[in-house]
């Protein structure tokens, strides 16, 4: 992850296919829990959002994709809009974890080796590599998912 310049649609289809294809997933009884299921919908996402932008696209080309266009990946994938963007979503999410790792890679910081520790970094280094258009799209996405989740405590 860190050797690469970029983060692709491809690369991200990569990493996802080897989960796929990994030894868990052919053993009966961790073949269907839950991350794995997951994988393989984000894997067919995947396959469709590379059929409509190509697998060199990156964040900032899946970001301004049309309706139009994420629907003809939804069709291509087999799935609905909404998981398409769930997915457009999380690849920017990786794609800001990569150029992270490339940062600290590249001027002799420790690449954190659990989720806690990438997670801690990801807090304190990651507002620094975002655009402020990536800032104020991250905003609105927090504020809808407050609100959301206020009706949700609501309607209890």
């Amino acid at each position: 992850m860190a050797f690469k310049k970029n983060w692709t649609v491809g690369d991200m289809d990569q990493e996802l296919k080897e989960v796929v294809d990994s030894w868990r997933s052919k053993v009966p009884g961790l073949s269907n829990n839950k991350e794995t299921q997951q994988a393989k919908e984000m894997h067919q996402t995947f396959g469709g959002l590379m059929e409509v932008v190509g697998k060199d696209a990156t964040a900032e080309a899946l970001v301004k994709l049309k309706k139009v266009d994420k629907l003809r990946a939804a069709v291509a994938g087999k799935t609905t809009v909404e998981a398409v963007n769930a997915v457009i979503q999380q690849f920017e999410i990786m794609a800001l974890m990569h150029r992270v790792v490339r940062s600290r890679k590249l001027s002799g910081k420790p690449i954190p080796q659990s989720i806690q520790a990438m997670q801690a970094v990801m807090q304190a280094e990651g507002p620094n590599f975002l655009s402020k258009e990536q800032r104020l799209r991250m905003m609105k996405q927090q504020k809808k998912e407050m609100m959301r989740n206020a009706a949700k405590r609501q309607s209890r």
